[in-house]
């Protein structure tokens, strides 16, 4: 009989969770925020398949796809990793592509100017997100800032 109690209990508490209203509202109000993030994270990954298909100019188009995969996974592992980890990442996906048949040097430069057209980006966001700051005057930290911070301990 107890564990039909405790089954009760966590069955109110999954049912009150998943109450409609409580998550349309919760999802009301993230929804601002979901879209600017999604918003974000989709030009940065246009600008990366931008800067992949010029990096990989003249290799066969058949292997075209692949070398966009290798530049959204170094994209992916930027994002994750933090400078210490990522060159020996870096390495790894180098290997696994080389393995499937792309060439190494193409690899590299395709890493190069992703890596080059990433820190460039988010210079420019800083230096513009340093002018606002400066214009509007000290405020609290959001999570911008500190998305800025994590950021800055994958470039340094």
């Amino acid at each position: 009989m107890k564990k039909s109690n405790e089954f009760e209990k966590d069955w109110d508490s999954y049912a009150a969770r998943m109450n409609p209203r409580a998550v349309s509202s919760v999802l009301d109000d993230l929804s601002q925020t979901m879209s600017a993030n999604y918003r974000q994270q989709a030009e940065m990954l246009r600008l990366v398949e931008r800067t992949v298909r010029q990096a990989s100019d003249g290799a066969p188009s058949l292997m075209r796809v692949w070398f966009l995969d290798f530049g959204r996974e170094v994209y992916g592992r930027w994002r994750r990793c933090p400078k210490v980890a990522l060159e020996p990442e870096l390495q790894i996906m180098r290997h696994k592509w080389t393995v499937r048949g792309l060439d190494p040097q193409t690899l590299e430069k395709v890493e190069k100017a992703v890596l080059d057209e990433l820190h460039r980006t988010i210079a420019e966001v800083r230096g513009r997100m340093s002018e606002v700051r400066s214009a509007v005057g000290p405020q609290e930290p959001d999570n911008a800032e500190v998305r800025d911070q994590n950021s800055e301990r994958r470039t340094e």
